[in-house]
């Protein structure tokens, strides 16, 4: 499938200009978009063949990420974010974890969430101080977070996340020492 240029394109400038004011004016999320954006293969095209996606790369998704922007950034960013996060669990996760949370993101069935941004820290992964505690077989999260990117719109995803947190192993970060900030 040639994504760059014609059909990403295409799909952009046949979608996002008719409705790319109304969204930013509402603060909406276009799901409708975004399903028909999974329907056609544009989302998650890095995610393997054996977890529902294309099994493509990262060239081919900011070529998308390319011709999205060049029509509407903003529709463009809220489409293709759906997935943000997910390189980390096929590239880390366990089996069990990337066939639960992988194929609903290809299938335009679930949104990923991400909560880095602290007010001390920016986006800066490396000073983050809050923390996921397992006690007693679930986890308390404590710290401050300034915004959660997909936070309005990933909350189908949420539940099936912390069903999977909950079988990871239960030595963390925290148990190994507090982070320091940098200066």
């Amino acid at each position: 499938m040639d994504f760059h240029g014609p059909l990403s394109l295409q799909y952009a400038e046949g979608e996002f200009p008719e409705i790319a004011r109304e969204c930013d004016q509402k603060e909406e999320f276009p799901g409708h978009l975004w399903k028909k954006a999974c329907r056609l293969g544009f989302v998650g095209v890095f995610i393997k063949e054996d977890y529902g996606g294309p099994g493509l790369g990262f060239f081919e998704h900011c070529l998308i990420n390319e011709e999205f922007w060049r029509v509407d950034p903003g529709i463009g960013l809220s489409i293709l974010a759906a997935t943000f996060g997910s390189e980390m669990i096929q590239l880390f996760g366990t089996e069990e974890q990337k066939n639960a949370l992988l194929p609903p993101l290809v299938k335009g069935e679930a949104i990923t969430g991400a909560a880095i941004t602290e007010p001390d820290a920016g986006s800066d992964v490396t000073s983050v101080i809050t923390r996921a505690i397992p006690v007693e077989g679930e986890y308390i999260i404590n710290g401050t977070k300034t915004f959660t990117t997909n936070g309005t719109t990933a909350s189908s995803s949420w539940k099936r996340i912390a069903k999977v947190l909950k079988q990871l192993p239960s030595r963390t970060s925290w148990e190994l020492g507090r982070p320091k900030r940098r200066s």
